[in-house]
């Protein structure tokens, strides 16, 4: 069963300059199609983000998850044709967000929104379930589970910006309707995400851990929350 997604989201105006600059400046995955590894805090050393973006478990968690993107879309398409309108961006280290649908006037993939996962901050969360009794040996499905999840997450933003009755009722059709490729979508994740993968990502986690603290360029002057910042974008359907 896949874990489900936060549902909470941050307020406020964000520096669209200043974001769309550290969007534009972010290194690139080696191995990839272009996609990012974004320091959203401006506080990660340069070092770590580009050793980071150098990492072959990296190049291969960000394929997949761009993968499940697009299987995604191509089950979802016929629901709700907005769906299409947005690519997979990488990856983004901010302590705040689990994931963030970019409005494309921010930064688009192709002229679309874009969308950023932060796979340590599931990392996090899923650590803290195995201090309250999850065994080591599960919290990989659990991982992979959470990273499919805040992928559909964040797809389902293209139906309704803000987290709402709206919303959620547009995450459950969403789902229903994609329950297929979700499942699909994390069997072939889980048989990539060995326990050796995992406690590369928790290591890596611990070296963020110790720099993060503070804003982030994608929330501005309030807190990011747990799922992402989606006042990248008016409320309603992204702007065409």
């Amino acid at each position: 069963m896949l874990p489900a997604a936060f549902m909470h989201a941050a307020g406020g105006r964000i520096d669209g300059t200043l974001a769309r600059n550290v969007m534009q400046n972010a290194p690139i995955i080696e191995g990839t199609p272009g996609h990012l590894v974004v320091d959203t805090t401006l506080r990660i050393s340069p070092d770590l983000v580009r050793e980071i973006a150098r990492a072959p478990y990296v190049r291969d968690l960000s394929n997949e998850m761009e993968r499940i993107v697009e299987e995604f879309k191509v089950a979802l398409g016929a629901l709700d044709a907005n769906v299409d309108d947005v690519g997979y961006a990488g990856i983004g280290l901010g302590e705040g967000y689990i994931g963030v649908n970019i409005n494309r006037r921010l930064y688009s993939v192709d002229g679309r929104n874009s969308i950023l996962v932060n796979p340590y901050r599931i990392a996090e969360e899923i650590e803290a379930w195995v201090s309250t009794g999850l065994t080591p040996t599960d919290a990989p499905r659990e991982f992979s589970g959470r990273v499919v999840s805040a992928i559909l997450h964040e797809i389902a933003h293209q139906s309704a910006r803000e987290h709402d009755e709206t919303f959620a009722a547009a995450l459950t059709r969403l789902y229903g309707t994609s329950i297929t490729t979700a499942h699909s979508s994390f069997r072939r994740l889980r048989e990539e995400i060995d326990e050796t993968t995992y406690r590369r990502i928790v290591s890596d986690l611990t070296r963020l851990k110790s720099q993060w603290g503070g804003r982030d360029v994608l929330a501005s002057s309030v807190p990011a929350a747990p799922e992402g910042t989606h006042t990248s974008g008016p409320p309603g359907r992204p702007a065409k």
